[in-house]
């Protein structure tokens, strides 16, 4: 959902502040019930809520559009997968299929859908790993962090969103070689992102290894909206700014 720049989704660094107001651990898994208490206490429309069920001999996705006040159901979509390694992909798939039914328009669908997959990772494992060590470093704890992102890399070693995140935890702890052989990784890697992550990954590069901050700097109104809700981008063009 994060590609779409029809949402506002809320950015990270709200929620896991909102977690904290709540005395909530930032570790917790977010289920439905506490996304709720978190688009209530940010004042926020609706919830996407997704779930994958194993059943049997396949498995059973589902992802809906909860409205935050009284939970109903906006918008749900679903579809049953015959193999784990479909996952990500049909995850992918089903995800545009609610946000046309939620209105986003037909040529914002086919702009902002790069597949799943190749956007991210068809390892479910190492997305799921790279999400634990993601929170780790929002929580402000890059050295735990650092052993989740490399766990992520053994299991998909083109994960370039997982590079990113080991460069930005080297850079706060100050090992400027490895963050900037980092981030030069997932520059090169950038195909296998969504158009907003890659300019971030561009930003990335140009300002910590080139040295070249304008050249890094995004030019699309619509991407720069978008990224205008990106904590990673915020902090990092803020530090850098001019």
């Amino acid at each position: 959902m994060q590609q779409t720049p029809y949402l506002n989704l809320l950015g990270l660094d709200k929620t896991y502040a909102t977690m904290g107001q709540l005395k909530l651990a930032p570790a917790t898994k977010i289920t439905p019930e506490i996304a709720r208490q978190i688009c209530t206490k940010t004042n926020s429309k609706m919830v996407i809520s997704d779930s994958i069920v194993d059943a049997g001999n396949r498995y059973h996705l589902e992802i809906r559009a909860l409205d935050c006040g009284s939970g109903a159901t906006l918008a749900e979509e679903g579809t049953d997968i015959s193999a784990r390694n479909q996952v990500v992909h049909e995850l992918g798939t089903t995800a545009v299929r609610l946000r046309r039914k939620l209105g986003e328009p037909a040529k914002s669908l086919a702009r902002f859908n790069q597949p799943l997959e190749k956007a991210t990772s068809a390892s479910l494992e190492a997305l799921q790993i790279g999400t634990e060590g993601t929170k780790l470093l929002l929580a402000g704890n890059p050295q735990a962090a650092l052993p989740l992102y490399q766990r992520g890399i053994e299991l998909d070693p083109d994960l370039a969103l997982t590079y990113e995140g080991i460069g930005a935890a080297n850079g706060v702890l100050r090992r400027y070689d490895l963050m900037k052989a980092s981030y030069t990784r997932a520059y090169q890697l950038r195909d296998r992102m969504t158009e907003k992550d890659r300019v971030n990954a561009d930003y990335l590069y140009y300002v910590n290894v080139t040295g070249r901050t304008r050249q890094g700097l995004p030019r699309s109104s619509s991407i720069t909206g978008t990224l205008s809700r990106d904590v990673f981008f915020h902090n990092n063009s803020g530090v850098h700014a001019d």
